[in-house]
């Protein structure tokens, strides 16, 4: 027999084996299957996971959070379609059930309540959703509440649509599936549920309350999942730790000073004293029950981007540089790293601040005198500017007008609290729209009494026609939400602090900390228009105005308030914006230039690059500003971190992800005063690389830039900037010997020092956050796993009849072949023997 026509044969009956039904895909035509590879594939249904994902094991000081399989062996079991509400008596002993994302969020948190679930379940199938969204996400309804700083804090529900999965152990896999490989699995399912009838009584269905009869049987094949995702770490974070099976989570958050620190950081060459400081902040990543699928699109990109493209508006080379040099405070613009896993990089920083670390040098607690976080602004419900709309026919006749309308130029003064003009800017509307944001500050207390003015000051800007709409958050609510300032209120309880949100008095982003916060996943064209008809062909009004719709232009928005408001309160000498002393007035003439036009492409580039799918790292600016090591979405779950960096002004792609990198590079480049723009490297100078920095670039300058490039295109400038890199890790743990760029290979170790990190001051970190009653440090860890995890294969499991029948025809060809072998030799024996 030919070697084609043996992989016909073979081909032929993989195909017999493998059909689910009728509907289903045909799989490969045995005339073109010419290797093993492609008959596997013909057999198996494989997940990618580069775009699904699978939950995986968590730990900290107290225990284990997350998946995994209960052995290290493969965990094999029949699919079986499930709904919210199916009882553990429903369900055979070890099926794998699928079920839709929808349902998943209440059957999961029953699984976490009920062992006999736990017992009987070999393993969780969630669905692609189609869904603009399953309603339900994996935080907890009152999010970080063990960390609010007031008692009140703790137990309200600002995310109502939380069911606090991340907080449960589950003994099985649960794997996210995407599109093609749900399809697949569903028809796999049903092709089970035609061949048997549940609960039959055949098969096992005994132990862990599963009652239900067995998936197939005797005579009978069965779709099957098999999956690995076999963990390494157990116990707890120390003991896995010092067994070295885990790292700890963690990364770096990035802060750029406008106007940039001089070279000595005490030193201000303005006056004596140093400027005092407007702190900005925003957050970097988010989680998900599926770490690799989160993209936190909403929560909290949507902020980081508006701050990061006001950075940019407030640092053009359009203004007049004298602006900036007009500043009588300095605007810190912090990007935060870490903060989903107990305010892990605030944490970090304020205890890096208390040991006088490098990576904090200029940046001083006690100089902060106000500070702005910008939250969730993707989702901002948007009102229109014009008359009120009377009929649906003009409703979607003003959507789209969107375009159309968006490029009126208007002139616009910067209230302040004395009615006298501060810090003119000039810029193009953005839209024929106003965004629905949220001011919220502390409802009592010393930084609710001295936020109420800088809060009043930002309403007041926001009322000079800028694109958003300004209001103060509801008077129920206990005061701040969730949110990183809460941290630096610990330490200085009387700091003035607003945080700006979408959301007036619960979050209206049900997707968040999820998989299913994305800008184009479930987005309508990513508009906020909804054109469905309904089933009397008329359009669906109700549907209009869904909130929950992400749309780019309320980013737009908000960056252009943010700019302007920063402008304005940087160059008053107070947080109220009044004029306290002559020398303001000069100040108040000077205009900031915004190019809403600019702006809006901006704020259209960070969000591909940041929030969606593609371009993601792929996108023409971060290929302008660094090398990315992976071109596909950007990553917003926190990571790992292998070690640590010694020099804090330098990117290095051996320490900091890609994500945290390009922030360092689009905030040196944005807050810089010597170049001329963004994409001219040419305006760079002098050249440098990692290599050479410390000597070629001048004291108060980075190398930002630079890429992995042979030759001149590859280097980076020496920029006149200050941007540094801040640890964002456990309190409770040292790198031993770190010294960046090695990996875990002897010369370092991770340490827990639970009872021994202390402070240059000789503070231990312990009594220091006992001393500002910081809950105690979680220690949050993630498990090493085998290279074979994670693993899911879905395929057709032959009957036990047909399995003998095969086991015997084998052995049938093997005697045969045995009896034609010997008959083959004697014959050739007596040929020899007649010769």
């Amino acid at each position: 027999m030919t070697r084609a026509s043996l992989l016909t044969v073979i081909a032929i009956a993989a195909i017999l084996t493998s059909s689910v039904s009728a509907d289903q895909a045909s799989p490969p035509d045995p005339a073109v299957i010419t290797n093993s590879k492609e008959l596997q594939d013909s057999i198996y249904t494989k997940l990618r996971f580069t775009s699904g994902g699978a939950c995986i094991r968590l730990l900290t000081r107290t225990g284990v959070v997350g998946c995994a399989t209960p052995t290290s062996t493969q965990v094999t079991g029949p699919l079986l379609a499930v709904a919210a509400t199916t009882s553990a008596n429903e369900i055979p002993l070890g099926s794998v059930a699928i079920i839709s994302a929808e349902d998943a969020g209440k059957f999961l948190q029953r699984c976490g309540l009920e062992t006999d679930l736990q017992n009987t379940l070999a393993g969780v199938l969630i669905q692609h959703s189609l869904a603009a969204f399953p309603g339900w996400n994996e935080a907890p309804v009152a999010p970080y509440a063990e960390y609010a700083v007031h008692e009140m804090q703790r137990d309200y529900p600002w995310n109502p649509a939380g069911l606090d999965l991340m907080s449960v152990s589950f003994p099985f896999p649960i794997y996210q599936l995407d599109n093609e490989t749900s399809a697949n699995a569903v028809q796999r399912a049903q092709y089970n549920r035609e061949q048997t009838k549940i609960g039959s009584g055949s098969g096992s269905g005994s132990g862990g309350g599963g009652g239900g009869g067995g998936i197939g049987g005797e005579s009978t094949a069965v779709n099957v999942a098999r999956m690995e995702l076999s963990m390494e770490a157990t116990g707890n974070a120390s003991s896995c730790i010092t067994a070295k099976t885990c790292y700890p989570l963690g990364g770096y958050s990035i802060w750029a000073a406008l106007p940039s620190l001089p070279p000595t950081p005490h030193e201000d060459p303005k006056s004596e004293k140093k400027l005092p400081t407007l702190l900005v902040i925003a957050q970097i990543d988010s989680t998900s029950f599926f770490h690799s699928l989160t993209q936190a699109a909403d929560s909290p990109i949507s902020g980081l981007i508006a701050m990061m493209a006001a950075a940019q508006v407030l640092g053009s080379t359009e203004n007049d540089p004298l602006v900036v040099q007009s500043y009588q405070k300095r605007i810190i613009f912090l990007a935060v790293t870490g903060e989903p896993w107990g305010y892990m990089g605030s944490r970090r920083l304020l205890w890096e601040m208390e040991n006088g670390n490098l990576s904090v040098q200029g940046l001083e607690l006690d100089s902060i005198e106000g500070i702005i976080e910008i939250g969730q602004v993707g989702r901002a419900k948007k009102i229109k500017k014009k008359s009120t709309v009377t009929t649906e026919a003009e409703e979607v006749s003003s959507f789209a007008e969107d375009e159309k309308n968006s490029k009126n130029t208007t002139t616009i003064a910067a209230a302040t609290n004395n009615s006298s003009a501060t810090a003119i800017s000039t810029f193009s509307s953005p839209s024929i729209y106003n965004y629905q944001l949220y001011g919220h500050i502390e409802k009592s207390g010393d930084s609710g009494t001295a936020a109420a003015p800088l809060l009043a000051a930002l309403q007041e800007v926001a009322a000079t026609n800028l694109g958003v709409i300004l209001s103060s958050a509801s008077t129920t609510t206990p005061g701040l939400p969730p949110s990183t300032s809460s941290s630096f209120l610990r330490q200085r309880p009387e700091i003035p602090v607003v945080v700006i949100e979408e959301f007036n008095s619960e979050f209206i982003n049900s997707a968040y900390h999820s998989q299913y916060d994305t800008v184009e996943g479930n987005n309508n064209n990513d508009t906020n228009t909804n054109t469905s008809k309904s089933t009397t062909g008329k359009v669906d009004f109700s549907d209009f105005q869904k909130e929950e719709r992400f749309d780019q232009n309320g980013i737009s928005a908000t960056a252009i308030f943010l700019a302007t408001a920063l402008n304005s309160l940087a160059q008053s000498s107070t947080l109220d914006n009044s004029s306290s002393s002559s020398s303001n007035t000069t100040a108040s003439e000077l205009p900031l230039q915004i190019n809403s036009t600019a702006v809006e492409e901006t704020v259209d580039q960070l969000v591909g690059c940041l929030a969606k799918s593609s371009p993601g790292m792929g996108c023409s600016l971060v290929n302008a500003l660094m090398t990315p090591w992976n071109s596909g979405p950007a990553g917003h779950y926190v990571g790992i971190l292998r070690t640590v960096a010694q020099n804090p002004s330098l990117p290095d792609p051996n320490v900091q992800t890609y994500v945290e990198r390009f922030i360092w590079n689009f905030l040196a480049v944005s807050t810089a005063t010597n170049i001329t723009s963004l994409s001219s490297s040419a305006s760079l100078s002098p050249w440098c690389s990692p290599n050479n920095a410390s000597t070629a670039c001048p004291a108060g300058t980075v190398c930002a830039g630079w890429r992995d490039i042979q030759g001149s295109a590859g280097s980076g400038k020496c920029i006149n900037s200050t941007v540094k890199f801040v640890p964002s890790y456990s309190t409770l743990l040292e790198c031993v010997g770190c010294n960046g760029t090695d990996t875990d290979d002897g010369t370092f170790r991770w340490k827990d020092v639970s009872s021994g990190n202390v402070s240059t001051n000789g503070t231990d970190a312990t009594a220091w956050a006992a001393r500002y009653g910081w809950p105690d440090d979680p220690v949050w860890v993630e498990s090493n796993w085998p290279s074979s995890t994670p693993s899911l294969e879905l395929f057709l499991k032959e009957s036990s009849a047909v399995d003998y029948a095969v086991l015997g025809a084998g052995l049938a060809t093997t005697v045969a072949s045995v009896v034609v072998a010997g008959a083959v030799q004697f014959a050739w024996n007596k040929r020899m023997k007649q010769d």
